[in-house]
């Protein structure tokens, strides 16, 4: 349950930081995207500078959170995932959801390395940068 060898097991905030680009033609309209984070302890997720997820209960069960922001396909974004887990299991996962319906589970799938800079999906999995807190 540790991020890193040689990191306490409890008591660690990791970030996840690069950048997405939304699939699609950038056709000068915004569309919805409805991001899906599910992890233990809290987190916040942040795209393009906007917060789109803040989840600030302390859980030691795996739950998922989702927030919508419109925006335009082919751009790029910033995206900082942060993640604070005190004790317990640990476990991260970001997907999204690109329909515009709003609707989490419709047809949400974790977002494909082709769509990230700077980290990809993967990382998502092995945590990285870490600043451990007594």
């Amino acid at each position: 349950n540790n991020p890193l060898p040689g990191c306490p097991t409890d008591g660690w905030l990791t970030h996840f930081g690069g950048f997405i680009t939304i699939p699609g033609t950038d056709d000068g309209n915004l569309h919805d995207v409805t991001f899906t984070m599910a992890n233990y302890g809290n987190s916040e997720l942040w795209v393009d500078g906007s917060r789109a997820i803040l989840d600030s209960t302390l859980r030691t069960e795996l739950t998922s959170k989702s927030g919508t922001l419109s925006l335009r396909k082919g751009q790029a974004y910033s995206i900082d995932y942060w993640i604070y887990k005190p004790s317990g299991s640990s476990a991260a996962k970001l997907s999204w959801n690109l329909d515009g319906s709003g609707n989490s589970k419709a047809t949400s799938s974790i977002i494909p390395d082709t769509a990230c800079k700077g980290f990809s999906s993967a990382s998502l999995f092995i945590l990285i940068r870490v600043i451990i807190y007594p």
